[in-house]
This record gives structure tokens, C-alpha cells and sequence, in this order.
């Protein structure tokens, strides 16, 4: 977890009202990798060719590679520089909604590089689903490409089979309404379950969880496995979904003690991530217990957009003005 407060300051403002601006934005964070950076706005380029989109590269990197950062963003005229002091992708994603005046929102990590008609198959298939909806890329890891997924017993992910509805998608290609990030931010103190996180709060805002197999991407960096730090975050998160807005006491105590086993399993031959483990159990609870009156409101608004959506009369695709672009 990040040392810094996992909610942003104050609501971004709503979208602005022009009917002559395109619909939708691509929100790139990145901090001191210029070369990654640079590939993945190459990619955009290439992708750009096929739909119209303004590219917001929000960038915490330090005086070393800001001018970098800088110079790489020039070469390209659908690019928008938003420097900030935050850490984390959650929290640069949370500048770019707030810099951003696009209806539609595409998340693509800087370290992804997406196929030339990646961004239009997410379109497209935002497009073919009703009501709100979130939808997420297929990137290819050296180890894995990317699907929807559902939570085992042991609060660890699998990938959901045909017949499931997903539980949450993985972000390093996504495409959301931005007004559900307005809404319902991302979590700015988690990593790397930020994206288990607010799509848990999107879902129960009443957006479908989709997945357009077509938007593929490759991923640049050889997947590791997390430090045993970071499962602080996934029983932060797990709790989240099993007190507060599943409800789910039997799920929760599974999350507890399957998922600790689970994990205890993964560290057993060493005593010192044994003991880590331990810490980074102690450390995501007392989070929760400290963040549970702002997650609470958190829950409740993404219900309230739920009832508010049911109510809501269909509108024709957010997604037009792209294409036309």
C-alpha cells in the first residue's frame, strides 16, 4: 500500500457538454519509464488511424525523465501532458479523469502496447452490450493473456467460464464511462488489486463487466509474482466485497482463513514471508477498519447510480462520435 490517502481530495468536475468533441479519451499513467512510454504512444498513433481519441498522458516521473517524458508527448499532436505528485497508476488515473471531458474513458497502462484496432473492437463492443458498461481488452502476458475473472473460495482469481458473469477485470486495457470514475474513483493507495477494487464498486453501480477478445494488447514487462506485502491489499479488497457490499459472512471468513492458508501454503519454506505474511494481513484489516466510513459511502453511491440507471430511459451509444471521427 502506498503512504498516501487512497481517496482523491475532490470530485473531478462533469464531463462538458460539446457536441462537437469526441467522445472518447485515453488516459495513459506512467512515471521514470520513457521508453515504455514511448512505444506505448506509438502504438496509440497506429491505433489512432482507425478512431478519433485525445490521449492523456498523466506522468509522475522525477526531474531525471521529466523533460523526457515531455519531449515524447510533443511528437504527437493527439497527446495532452497532465503532470502530477501522486503515486501509483490509480492515482494518475484519477488526474486523468479529472483533466479528461470525454464521455468514455479507455485506461491503457504504459507499458502495454495495443494492436492498431484495439481501441475500436472495445468500442465495439461496448456498443453491443445494454445499459452501462465496462469492458476490457485481452493483453498477453508472457505467462497469461488477460480475460474476465471470478473469485475462488481462497480470494484469488481464476478466469470466469462462458456460463459466469465476471467478478472483475484487469486494467491494463479498459474501457469505462467516465462518469462512473467521477463517481466511484479508483483507490489510490492500492497495488496492484486497484482493478479488483472499483470494478467490485462499478459492478455494484449496475455496469456490466464485458470483455472484447478482439482489443488485444501485448504486455511489455515478463510477469513476477508480488511480493508477500502486497496481500494486504487483497484481503482489503476481499473484505470490501464480502462485508460490505456482498454481505456475505461465509464468503468473508473464507476469504479469512482459506485465503490465508492459501497463502501461507505460497511462503511456507520462508520464515521471513511467513512473518510478512502475518504483517500484511494485520496492516490490510487495520485499513479497513480506518477507511470503512468513506468505503460505506462508497457503496452506497455506486447503489444509488444502480436504483438511478434502473430508472434511466436507454440512450443511443456514447461511442458514436468516435467512429465518426
Amino acid at each position: 500500500m502506498f503512504d498516501q490517502s487512497p481517496f482523491p481530495d475532490s470530485a473531478p468536475p462533469a464531463p462538458v457538454s460539446d457536441p462537437s468533441a469526441a467522445s472518447l479519451g485515453v488516459i495513459v499513467p506512467t512515471r521514470d519509464r520513457p521508453e515504455r512510454l514511448a512505444r506505448c504512444l506509438d502504438a496509440l498513433a497506429a491505433a489512432r488511424e482507425q478512431i478519433g481519441f485525445t490521449a492523456y498522458v498523466c506522468d509522475s516521473s522525477g526531474m531525471e525523465h521529466a523533460s523526457t517524458v515531455a519531449e515524447l508527448c510533443a511528437r504527437h499532436p493527439f497527446v495532452r501532458l497532465v503532470r502530477h505528485d501522486r503515486i501509483g497508476a490509480s492515482a494518475a488515473r484519477n488526474v486523468g479523469t479529472a483533466a479528461a471531458s470525454e464521455e468514455l474513458i479507455v485506461a491503457v497502462d504504459d507499458d502495454v502496447y495495443v494492436e492498431p484496432d484495439a481501441i475500436r473492437a472495445l468500442l465495439d463492443a461496448y456498443d453491443s452490450g445494454e445499459g452501462m458498461s465496462v469492458v476490457a481488452g485481452a493483453v498477453e502476458w508472457t505467462h497469461w493473456t488477460s480475460a474476465p475473472l471470478t473469485m475462488r473460495r481462497i480470494g484469488h482469481g481464476r478466469d470466469a467460464t462462458a456460463a459466469e458473469e465476471p467478478e472483475f477485470l484487469v486494467s491494463a486495457l479498459l474501457l469505462y464511462p467516465r462518469r462512473l470514475a467521477v463517481e466511484l474513483p479508483w483507490n489510490e493507495r492500492l497495488w496492484p488489486y486497484d482493478d479488483r477494487y472499483v470494478t467490485l464498486l462499478w459492478r455494484a453501480a449496475g455496469a456490466r463487466l464485458g470483455f472484447a477478445p478482439a482489443a488485444r494488447a501485448r504486455h511489455d514487462v515478463k510477469h513476477s509474482h508480488y511480493p508477500v506485502a502486497h496481500e494486504a491489499d487483497r484481503i482489503y479488497v476481499n473484505l470490501l466485497d464480502a462485508l460490505l457490499i456482498e454481505r456475505g459472512p461465509l464468503r468473508a471468513l473464507s476469504f479469512e482463513f482459506l485465503g490465508f492458508a492459501a497463502c501461507a501454503k505460497r511462503w511456507r519454506n520462508s520464515p521471513a514471508d511467513l512473518f510478512g505474511l502475518i504483517r500484511a494481513w494485520a496492516r490490510g484489516h487495520r485499513a479497513l477498519v480506518r477507511d470503512r466510513r468513506r468505503l460505506r459511502e462508497m457503496v452506497g453511491r455506486a447503489r444509488g447510480l444502480r436504483s438511478m440507471a434502473a430508472k434511466a430511459p436507454c440512450a443511443e451509444p456514447a461511442s458514436a462520435a468516435a467512429k465518426t471521427t
